[in-house]
């Protein structure tokens, strides 16, 4: 389960820090402009043809609905002289039932008498009641919908009259209204669809891609990161050996030899961290305040050995426990202290380390706000980006494996509150509450 919700934050976090322009290879760019342009070209192309159906569909109506005009006109012409003939009536009606399109019949008043495909049964209404009733009790009943959608079709369509013969003259009688097949929106649809499927195509892809990529990044600073611990658990096991061995005489033990002692023991412990990059962590109730408390403890030792004149602030608030692993949380706040240790350019420094309890939105705050140069906006969306660093021999993996355990291991979120170039950096960590 984790193993998904991992993957879901990672395309998650690809698609809100997606920009064309920061696509580092040429290739990649000329991939996407290209892919736009043919998909622009297919877009353009299906449009045409499909217009030019639509336009033989429109045609071809026409010429249903005209030829079925003629056949209820002979219809009505022979009715005229054969008053009463209800085999003529059913004829007629038969006629308007094959019409494959939707078409309704009115007299000359736009009061529907047969109507075919439009949504409503035609049954509903006999004969004798559509021809008594009045325009504004049909508007009240069914008929008011079939009455709308004739002023529909003749906004596409000329209504064609239905006439009778007399012999010395021609009277119309009556109109037929007619739209398009049924067919007709979904084709018109499809130039639409096809260029939104094509694109969320190359979006998927491109997406993919990046994620690979991060990927294959990731997987080359863990390799790196495991790589560095063995390598250096040999010489570190050699020189706590020699610490023992200057031990076993008592009365010459070198000054300094507890420092050094402590030192051991502290790069061990880096080491362990460095190993356990990438394999799977168990997470248990963690109190963040002492996460932050002994971050804390660690730097304010070594304060005077690094020349900095700063104040070291722990705010803590109550009940700030979260489900994570000590070690990698302390490693991840010692990394942000170190970041605001190195960018302290001021005579008095402060750094200050704050939790929040912050209940309204269900979450627990660590920020690290320090008053140093601050980051310019233009790097700022880089600073957790592997390899990537302001210092001139920095590695660039402090704050991307701070981003990893927090984001990958404790399904969080690390980033940038505010920064303001000669004013100082919060950076916040928001974590869900122990539950």
């Amino acid at each position: 389960m984790n193993k998904y919700k991992s993957t879901f934050i990672d395309l998650w976090n690809s698609i809100k820090k997606f920009n064309f322009f920061d696509l580092q290879h040429s290739w990649l760019k000329l991939f996407l402009f290209i892919t736009l342009i043919t998909i622009s070209t297919m877009g353009l192309i299906s449009y045409i043809m499909t217009q030019k159906l639509l336009d033989q569909l429109r045609s071809s109506a026409r010429t249903i609905a005209q030829g079925y005009a003629s056949v209820l006109s002979i219809i009505v012409t022979e009715a005229i002289k054969y008053p009463g003939s209800d085999e003529l009536f059913q004829q007629g009606k038969k006629t308007i039932a094959k019409i494959p399109i939707p078409v309704i019949l009115t007299d000359l008043e736009g009061m529907p008498q047969a109507w075919r495909n439009v949504g409503v049964d035609q049954d509903i209404f006999t004969s004798d009641q559509l021809d008594t009733m009045s325009t504004e009790f049909a508007m009240t009943t069914p008929l008011a919908e079939v009455i709308e959608k004739a002023e529909q079709m003749d906004e596409i369509h000329n209504p064609i009259p239905i006439f009778i013969d007399l012999g010395d003259e021609i009277v119309i009688v009556a109109y037929l209204h007619h739209g398009n097949p049924p067919l007709f929106r979904t084709i018109n649809l499809l130039p639409l669809l096809q260029t939104f499927l094509l694109l969320t195509l190359l979006i998927t892809l491109l997406f993919l891609i990046r994620i690979t990529r991060s990927w294959e990044k990731d997987n080359i600073w863990m390799l790196m990161a495991k790589e560095t611990a063995h390598q250096l658990a040999t010489p570190l096991s050699s020189m706590m050996g020699w610490i023992e061995l200057m031990r076993t005489d008592e009365d010459s033990i070198p000054d300094g030899v507890e420092s050094m002692d402590k030192d051991l023991v502290r790069m061990n412990g880096i080491i362990q961290r460095f190993s356990r990059i990438g394999t799977p962590t168990s997470l248990i109730m963690t109190d963040l305040n002492k996460v932050a408390r002994d971050a804390l403890k660690y730097f304010s030792t070594r304060l005077p050995s690094l020349g900095k004149n700063v104040d070291l602030i722990l705010s803590p608030d109550e009940k700030c426990f979260i489900k994570g692993d000590y070690d990698l949380l302390t490693w991840v706040v010692e990394n942000m202290i170190k970041n605001s240790l190195d960018a302290m350019d001021k005579k008095q420094g402060r750094i200050e380390v704050k939790t929040i309890n912050d209940q309204k939105n269900n979450k627990i705050l660590l920020k690290v706000i320090d008053n140093g140069k601050g980051i310019n906006r233009n790097i700022q969306s880089k600073i957790f980006q592997t390899g990537y660093s302001s210092k001139k021999f920095g590695w660039g993996m402090g704050l991307t494996l701070a981003k990893r355990i927090v984001e990958r291991i404790h399904f969080g979120e690390i980033f940038i509150e505010k920064s303001k170039p000669g004013e100082g950096t919060t950076i916040t960590i928001a974590f869900s509450p122990f539950n």
